[in-house]
């Protein structure tokens, strides 16, 4: 019964105002009689417009209209309402956007009257800001009804009743001021609109009373005396006006319809349900026999009378009633529902679910107020355990209405109980989504820790499930949360990196396990735990099922790898992973872990020649084709480095570097990429080391990706390459103060500055073999480093013409210092036994090798 009291009409300009317009509009404009079907067409599209939730258009279409009349003071008057109306429905039509709005209408009205305190229509534009009123007052008690347990609305509609009636007794009094003025003007016209025309309005001021005294009767429940009398006075007040006014004035039926509503309230139903049938048939006005038409459905519908209130719903049709029609047949289907058992009771209440919600999405917010009240008042409670998808849609009814209500722990409850029965009728799906929205409504509060004791047990019931790795992983986003404020609880940080770990384990392959695989490495690498870190990636790709999360996993494993620049640890997660690809446990994407297993060791170590040709003859078996391109640059990138290596293959560099394209490669793997080859390189004559560079492609870019990276080593092999391409004082600079800079990596950086010092000429030679021999002095005998730096002091007496004593010293090394590496055992054998005044790299092979400019 609430709603329909306030109807579209006000569109239309109600009352004497509007049928009386194309008469004004004729004397003020001389304009023909096609002015009231211009007028009647416009009305109809705006409000069209509004009933299809297309507001905004619908305010700018007026808009537009209101300024093309700027000059024309009733004009003015006339679009001014209507663009009020036309904000009053926006709100309507949005929940969320409704307050602005609402204060829209009273902007726009306050600005006309401030712009033309003496336009004639003031009146109107007064009458029709009480409109706005008590449309926002339907509007909370729409809401209210559809959560009763929320006070706020029904508040908030009692005290726009007080407003409207407050506003209603305000225009009386002004309409009472100017009705003598309007007289005494006549026919000619004046500053006052014609008499007849604010009698009229006097009318619809009692209508707008009415309709405001119904709202507040809906307020109260049935039978309550501040009901009745609410109604005792709507039926009273219109009774009073249609007594004084003829069959022809136009607000005389939307007042009988206002009567009829009160006198079904008053215990006189068969006169009012008879007396709104006729005016649903005969009424002279559209809105009229909609609201006639819904009211008496409602009403017969609540009786039992299916029948009778179903020949009305033909009235609805032929008015184009879009949600009046709606509510009408849900109505209806409640009422039939409650006539009926079994499946055909499921099959009507399903219906009137989708009903519902039609409702609201095609009407907006106002009309799914209106329908989850229906839905919520009559809706028999015993039908829903037979119907999982029935009881599910009504249960988002009912935590709605709590959540409107306010009652946000009611509504989680709620929400888990049904999970749980979910749950226990094996919907483990719904299950999951019920408790994930239960879990949300923690969130919205930033209770963190209960989403997510909510979340967490959920998933791992349910881990097969294909949301459970979704909300495992918002069990992680909550508990990180709740660490922002107790950053040192231990138990909490225990939770966190168990939920990550959880998460790699049970779902290794899903696609949200790659954040919690990326805050895992933040994590435990914020803490220094690479291996720990390694360990678990490489225990995540051995328990993947998808080639695909595998391999993505594994080129994780193999970033973190190369970022760890520990040597000792390096080569045990190294081993690690070469023997779990012994063990097949990498079966999805054994070859593909063997290409990167290979790519890594060759960064990482520069093999003998015997395991340098095993790598070869493996990679010669591997089928690149179908590989993914980052496995393919690496193949390519491993013949590039062992044939940069091996002096006797440096012909081969040229045809190799036509696919090679390492910008596809991850920046770690660049990173290790730059540094193996800039450390072959080195191996080469210093004369060729800028032209060698050059043939790799390591341009200015690789120079500032290696500068920029947060290693000293990396930063060091970076002021090398700015050497070799041109900078060789820039390098120097930069290579000194990262020396005295660095205490970590400190040694690398020495042997590096060492090398760019014997780069650099003759004269600074001597300076290469200080910085070496203190190197020497140093570090533990046998280490990769004591031995480069031995070796970096024989080079530098070949550079020095020293080549006999170079050959001297080589063999020394070989007879007092056993060495483990055969690498560094075949390198200084080269050198005593060597009888060439150059071992260490030909020119002439290397120039071969090189492209001709």
């Amino acid at each position: 019964m609430f709603g329909q009291a306030v109807h579209y009409r006000s569109l239309t300009l109600p009352g004497p105002w509007f049928m009386g317009w194309p008469l004004f509009v004729i004397g003020c404009l001389t304009a023909s009689g096609g002015v009231q079907a211009w007028e009647d067409a416009e009305e109809r599209t705006v409000r069209a417009m509004c009933r299809m939730g297309l507001s905004a258009s619908a305010i700018e279409y007026v808009s537009a209209r209101r300024r093309l009349v700027a000059e024309d003071p009733s004009a003015q008057a006339k679009w001014t309402m209507r663009l009020m109306e036309c904000h009053a429905f926006a709100a309507w039509h949005s929940r969320s956007a409704a307050q602005p709005q609402w204060e829209q209408c009273q902007a726009v009205y306050d600005e006309f009257v401030s712009r033309d305190p003496d336009n004639a229509r003031l009146p109107w534009l007064a009458w029709q800001q009480a409109r706005c009123d008590l449309l926002q007052a339907q509007a909370a008690v729409a809401q209210y009804l559809a959560a009763p347990a929320n006070a706020l609305p029904r508040e908030k509609a009692l005290e726009l009743v007080r407003r409207i009636l407050t506003a209603v007794e305000g225009l009386e009094e002004d309409i009472r001021q100017r009705q003598p003025l309007a007289a005494r003007q006549g026919i000619a016209g004046g500053q006052q609109a014609p008499a007849e025309q604010l009698r009229q309005l006097a009318v619809d001021a009692v209508l707008l009373r009415c309709e405001a005294l119904l709202i507040r009767g809906q307020l109260y429940p049935s039978g309550s005396t501040d009901r009745i009398a609410a109604a005792s006075d709507v039926e009273q007040q219109a009774n009073d006006v249609l007594q004084r006014t003829t069959a022809e004035w136009e607000s005389r039926e939307p007042l009988q319809v206002a009567q009829a509503a009160a006198r079904l309230e008053l215990g006189q139903a068969a006169a009012a349900v008879q007396q709104l049938a006729a005016l649903a048939r005969n009424g002279q006005q559209r809105e009229v026999r909609i609201r006639a038409a819904t009211l008496a459905i409602a009403y017969l519908a609540a009786q039992g009378e299916v029948s009778r209130a179903q020949a009305l719903l033909a009235i609805l049709e032929q008015a184009d009633a879009g949600p009046e029609r709606l509510l009408a047949q849900m109505e209806l289907s409640l009422a039939e529902a409650a006539a009926t058992s079994g499946a055909a009771k499921q099959r009507l209440l399903s219906n009137l679910i989708e009903q519902a919600k039609h409702l609201g999405q095609r009407y907006g917010d106002y009309w799914r107020s209106r329908g989850e009240a229906l839905l919520i008042n009559s809706l028999p409670r015993d039908a829903l355990p037979h119907d999982a998808n029935l009881a599910s849609e009504l249960l988002i009814v009912e935590v709605r209405q709590l959540l409107a209500a306010g009652d946000e722990l009611a509504a989680i409850q709620k929400l888990l109980n049904f999970s749980d029965h979910e749950a226990a009728q094996g919907r483990n799906a719904a299950a999951l989504k019920l408790g994930s929205q239960a879990a949300a409504l923690h969130q919205r509060r930033e209770q963190w820790l209960a989403a997510a004791d909510i979340l967490e047990p959920l998933s791992l019931r349910f881990p097969d499930e294909q949301e459970a790795a979704l909300l495992h992983q918002q069990a992680i986003v909550c508990v990180s949360q709740a660490l922002r404020s107790q950053v040192t609880d231990a138990g909490l940080r225990q939770r966190y990196e168990s939920l990550l770990q959880q998460q790699l384990t049970h779902w290794p392959d899903a696609v949200a396990s790659y954040e919690a695989r990326e805050w895992l490495a933040s994590w435990l690498g914020g803490q220094n735990r690479h291996q720990e870190l390694l360990a678990v990636l490489l225990a995540q790709a051995s328990a993947c099922d998808a080639a695909s999360a595998a391999l993505d996993v594994l080129l994780h494993w193999a970033d973190v790898l190369l970022n760890l620049e520990q040597p000792v640890q390096q080569q045990t997660q190294l081993a690690a992973f070469a023997a779990a690809l012994a063990e097949g446990q990498l079966q999805p994407v054994q070859n593909s872990a063997a290409i990167l297993h290979l790519f890594v060791e060759s960064l990482l170590r520069w093999s003998d020649p015997s395991a340098s040709d095993k790598a070869l003859t493996a990679l010669a078996r591997w089928q690149a084709t179908s590989s993914p391109p980052t496995l393919q640059q690496m193949a390519v990138a491993i013949r590039v480095l062992h044939a940069l290596r091996d002096e006797s293959s440096w012909d081969k560099l040229p045809r190799l570097l036509e696919s090679w394209e390492p910008l596809q490669l991850s920046l770690p793997a660049r990173e290790g990429l730059a540094k193996a080859c800039i450390e072959a390189i080195d191996e080469a004559p210093p004369a060729e080391h800028a032209a060698r560079a050059q043939q790799l492609k390591l341009d200015q870019s690789w120079a500032a990706m290696l500068l920029d990276r947060p290693s000293p080593a990396s930063q060091a092999a970076g002021y090398r390459l700015l050497a070799w391409l041109g900078q060789p004082s820039e390098a120097l600079s930069g290579l000194d103060k990262l020396a005295q800079a660095s205490s970590r990596q400190g040694g690398v950086v020495q042997l590096q500055l060492a090398h760019a010092l014997a780069d650099s000429g003759p004269q600074r030679v001597p300076d290469s073999s200080r910085i070496a021999k203190l190197l020497v002095a140093n570090s533990p005998p046998g280490s990769q480093l004591n031995l480069a730096a031995r070796w970096r002091l024989l080079k530098n007496q070949l550079l020095l013409g020293e080549t006999e004593e170079a050959r001297q010293a080589a063999r020394l090394l070989l007879a007092t210092q056993p060495l483990d590496s055969t690498l560094w055992q075949a390198r200084f054998e080269r050198l005593a036994n060597d009888t060439s005044a150059t071992p260490v790299g030909k020119p002439g092979r290397l120039k071969q090798s090189l492209p001709t400019p």
